[in-house]
């Protein structure tokens, strides 16, 4: 599975996602304290990409 994950979201995407759902670690935690706004809302927005990704291979996506 852990393969998989690493194929599908590439080894950015599949760190994100395990550190975030996997570990426990919040946004905050991964940017770094003091991060600027715009870092913490591109990590925000790369995570619900990749988990978007994730849903679709789980066939789990609902498209609008």
């Amino acid at each position: 599975m852990a393969a998989v994950m690493r194929t599908l979201l590439g080894e950015k995407g599949d760190w994100l996602v395990s550190r975030i759902c996997g570990e426990g670690y919040s946004l905050g935690e991964i940017v770094g304290p003091g991060a600027s706004k715009r870092r913490k809302l591109k990590a925000a927005r790369d995570l619900r990409e990749f988990l978007d990704l994730l849903c679709e291979f789980w066939n789990l996506s609902t498209r609008r």
